[in-house]
């Protein structure tokens, strides 16, 4: 009776150090001499074993949630958290050289508020699908939130980043994203940094920012979709940022520094001057600051509203001082926040009022119009039903400019200087195009304005098409 009980006894202080196959550590060769005890064993196996089995789905389960808390499901890309621990296993590698890229959904917003969000997330999904796609076997991509991600390219200079920041963007430009009701292309920004021997491991944080920096060029019109960090991007744009920023806000709260420039936008084919379009400068002293450094300040500060306020002031204050003439119309652009802020139309009712007889227009950007329909409509209604005439500006450089049109309440279309330009282009087919969609608006009922015409061919061309204004350097 003793040695049954003994021997599970040692077999069961066995366990204290056995390994996770639990149902091994008892021998069930060696049948116990009393029938009680043999029973006791051997269903004391039977639940070790169903032990090791939970323990080890207990593993696969713990491996998973592991994997789910570092990945997010809509894109199947790993998460911010993942970054930060890979860049922490990056800090004690020996790997002499890598990159991180940026990369960023170009009118995302636009897509997402147009087309909702289901739409939205199909073209992140599809987005992220080409990028993993694209990069090579072993990276990993990584949605830092909305619609940016980014990449760690271990071993990379910034040749070979670049090379496959190309293949990134061919792979999307490839994808159909017409299948999920876009017009086109959806289309990507990446922007570059490198660590190299010669710069020890940076801060996650300041790499990061190096590729942000690099990203916000390849944003910019006309840019590269591709652009590197390089010391100028660090070392200029402080300093440039630092004097328009004080600019800017000077500007706000004195509009004397406005120094408002008008362009002509003549009548066709007679090339007299209809009206003229308010541009805004901002002048302390002896600097001038253009609209290309005002712009991207206000817009990442969101002074959109501010500063239209200044300007619909400083346009004000230049007719009855008489340097806008009596007699000249006049088209002031208002930025997407404006046209849905009560203020800035309150201010634009106060100019009406005291100019009932003039001519005056209210360009809005299609962003405006297509990202807050309800509210930019109703607004854009009372504007004119007031006297104002209202332009779409930028017509064709955005997404839905067809779609929306036959609902949106304007009077004006003013066709993009991308598309102007297609007309001297040597493909035909891509003269078409512009040729037959300013001829649809027009007959849609439309007064039409090209603008960018800087030469005598492009002003002939936009003659012949029957366009009503047009606008560039041609005119002064």
């Amino acid at each position: 009776m003793v040695r049954p009980l003994v021997a599970i006894s040692k077999e069961i202080d066995a366990l204290q150090g056995a390994s996770h196959d639990l149902s091994d550590q008892l021998s069930r060769n060696t049948a116990m001499p009393l029938a009680e005890l043999e029973h006791v064993r051997r269903s004391f196996g039977d639940y070790l074993s169903q032990l090791g089995e939970l323990h080890s789905n207990l593993e696969r389960s713990s491996q998973d949630f592991y994997q789910q808390a570092r990945k997010i499901a809509l894109t199947g890309a790993f998460n911010r958290r993942a970054l930060e621990e890979d860049w922490q296993a990056l800090a004690i590698d020996t790997t002499p050289q890598f990159s991180l890229l940026l990369y960023d959904c170009d009118h995302f917003k636009a897509i997402n508020d147009t087309y909702g969000h289901d739409v939205g997330d199909a073209v992140l999904e599809n987005i992220a699908t080409e990028l993993q796609q694209a990069l090579r076997s072993g990276d990993r991509l990584y949605r830092l939130g909305g619609d940016e991600f980014a990449t760690i390219q271990w071993g990379a200079d910034v040749e070979q980043a670049i090379a496959i920041a190309q293949r990134c963007v061919e792979k999307v430009q490839a994808h159909d994203f017409v299948q999920y009701g876009l017009p086109g292309p959806a289309s990507i920004s990446i922007g570059v940094a490198v660590s190299t021997p010669a710069q020890p491991v940076l801060a996650l944080s300041e790499l990061h920012k190096r590729a942000d920096l690099a990203m916000y060029s390849a944003k910019q019109p006309g840019a590269s979709k591709i652009v590197s960090y390089r010391d100028g991007l660090g070392e200029v744009a402080p300093v440039v940022s630092s004097d328009s920023i004080a600019a800017v806000f000077s500007a706000i709260q004195d509009v004397s520094l406005l120094d408002m420039r008008y362009q002509g936008i003549v009548g066709l084919p007679l090339q007299g001057v209809e009206y003229v379009e308010a541009l805004a400068r901002i002048r302390i002293g002896d600097d001038v600051f253009l609209p290309s450094e005002i712009f991207p300040i206000v817009q990442a500060r969101r002074l959109d509203a501010e500063l239209d306020l200044a300007v619909i002031e400083a346009i004000g204050r230049d007719m009855r001082n008489g340097s806008l003439g009596t007699g000249n119309g006049v088209s002031i652009n208002i930025s997407a926040p404006s046209i849905v802020h009560a203020k800035v139309i309150s201010a634009l009712m106060v100019l009406r009022e005291r100019e009932p007889e003039r001519k005056i227009v209210v360009e809005i950007t299609e962003t405006a119009l297509i990202t807050q329909m309800e509210m930019a409509t109703s607004n854009i209604d009372q504007l004119r039903q007031s006297g104002f005439l209202v332009a779409l500006d930028d017509f064709g450089s955005g997404y839905s400019s067809l779609r929306y049109l036959a609902s949106m309440p304007v009077d004006i279309v003013k066709f993009d200087i991308s598309m102007i330009q297609q007309l001297n282009h040597a493909d035909s087919q891509q003269r078409l195009i512009t040729e037959e969609m300013a001829r649809l608006v027009k007959a849609a009922g439309y007064q039409i304005v090209a603008e960018g015409v800087e030469t005598e061919s492009l002003l002939n061309g936009v003659i012949d098409i029957g366009f009503d204004y047009a606008q560039g350097y041609l005119f002064g």
